[in-house]
């Protein structure tokens, strides 16, 4: 349904991790910025904060491990934005991606919604920066607080590249295994403990 009713975004070269690093490095004045979350620290927030969808089926499963859909809408300029911003892990690295909904009237025959497009003058990479350094701020906030409780443990896999992470023991982890046997037998043994 998301594809027929948007398009989605160009999320640029990645580079938004390191405006994001030094967003925040600038703004708590702090040294450790390279140390960013990682995805199961994320995902742990993003659950906590927002319950996971896990009915909605929104992404492949073999390479990604979890997804949260977030409705953007507001005005920006002059213009009103209604978009869905998806967080989520794609191969083991956090992914935010935004989809500019449309309605499906409204687009051309035979205009491809696979094709990822460019920012729309209604919503620039630079405000689509703001919203990512402000959320990524909200989970990192967010994360240092129910780090000072117990947390319910979990682990997710990425079958594609062979990664499991979660949280086990008090501590949060992610391993990459080099052959998949020895990947499987490791999920196995996490999913016993959990």
């Amino acid at each position: 349904m998301l594809r027929r009713r948007s398009f989605p975004i160009d999320e640029g070269d990645m580079l938004w991790k390191m405006h994001l690093s030094t967003a925040l490095a600038e703004r708590f004045e702090r040294e450790d910025v390279h140390q960013m979350l990682n995805v199961a620290q994320i995902y742990a927030a993003l659950r906590d904060l927002f319950e996971y969808p896990g009915s909605l089926r929104l992404f492949d499963d073999y390479k990604c491990s979890f997804m949260f859909p977030f409705f953007v809408a507001g005005t920006y300029q002059e213009y009103d934005l209604r978009y869905v911003l998806r967080v989520g892990d794609f191969r083991g690295s956090f992914e935010m991606m935004f989809y500019k909904i449309v309605d499906p009237n409204d687009v051309p025959e035979g205009i491809d919604r696979d094709v990822i497009r460019k920012p729309f003058a209604d919503f620039p990479r630079e405000a689509m920066d703001i919203v990512i350094v402000a959320f990524y701020s909200l989970l990192e906030g967010y994360l240092s607080v129910i780090c000072k409780r117990p947390l319910q443990p979990f682990v997710h896999h990425i079958d594609s590249n062979f990664i499991l992470f979660g949280y086990l023991d008090g501590q949060f982890f992610m391993d990459h295994y080099e052959d998949e046997d020895t990947y499987h037998a490791a999920v196995k043994a996490f999913k016993q403990r959990c």
